[in-house]
């Protein structure tokens, strides 16, 4: 029987209670089918250990699931990587450079848009990973997220020369995509276009059905939760200790190695 403190809400909600049925039924809907479930989890912006940056990893401590923690290396302190070592099952990936807009204005933000000079673009990705890398050591995984979630074409098929070549964005893959260093997110907690603070649960519980009833018929793509703990908020941490809790308690709920999901 579905109560208020399972799922972390008022029942009295009809609305938020008839999203959170609708989630619940698109698990089971997956798990009769015989489909393996996957998710996976990435958190952006981290330069250093803030008090927040606790707060995400006693959450993905007491899940015990993989985090992908994207890092701007530009601004990465090193006491940041002496923390995440001994954080367990935690990759570090490679957050562009300094997470600064190069777009043309009236333009959406972006870091390596198509209207940066691509000699430009190269250089940042470059000086990123040679900062990094050797910085995060064993951690780091060659996988570019470009802040804002934008790459322009070229940019995109560079990254491979300056030694990335994964990548991850926002979005569905798309059935044309064939590039298995491609592995996106879809979830976002965050309600960047309003209060920047936490979506709320009806909209959570809505968007989550919809990724998983999408897996029915694509079920090789992993979900992927984005998060970004600098801005997390009581509620939004308290949604993600119930999430993980409940997909933890679902059998045919797999959470890959980050190095599977972008085939290094």
């Amino acid at each position: 029987m579905m109560t208020g403190a399972a799922i972390g809400m008022d029942t009295r909600d009809t609305e938020t209670a008839a999203e959170y049925r609708r989630f619940e039924a698109a698990l089971q809907a997956t798990r009769d089918a015989g489909l393996t479930l996957s998710f996976w989890w990435r958190d952006d912006d981290a330069v250093a250990v803030t008090p927040e940056l606790e707060q995400l990893l006693a959450l993905r401590r007491a899940a015990n699931v993989p985090l992908a923690l994207a890092v701007i290396p530009r601004f990465a302190e090193p006491g940041l990587i002496d923390r995440l070592r001994n954080a367990g099952n935690v990759g570090i990936l490679q957050h562009g450079w300094a997470h600064e807009k190069h777009s043309d204005p009236g333009e959406k933000a972006s870091e390596f848009g198509e209207g940066r000079p691509l000699e430009e673009s190269l250089a940042d990705l470059i000086a990123g990973r040679e900062r990094l890398q050797p910085m995060a050591g064993e951690l780091f995984l060659p996988v570019l997220t470009p802040p804002w979630n934008r790459i322009g074409y070229a940019a995109r098929a560079a990254r491979i020369q300056a030694g990335l070549p994964g990548l991850s964005v926002f979005g569905l893959s798309g059935s044309d995509d064939h590039d298995s260093h491609v592995c996106n997110t879809h979830f976002d907690v965050i309600a960047w276009k309003t209060t920047r603070g936490f979506i709320g649960l009806k909209k959570a519980y809505h968007l989550l059905a919809n990724e998983i009833e999408q897996r029915l018929t694509h079920p090789s793509e992993p979900i992927g939760i984005l998060t970004h703990h600098l801005v997390h908020d009581p509620e939004t941490n308290a949604f993600l200790a119930t999430l993980l809790g409940k997909l933890n308690d679902q059998p045919h709920v797999r959470w890959p190695a980050l190095t599977d999901l972008f085939d290094i």
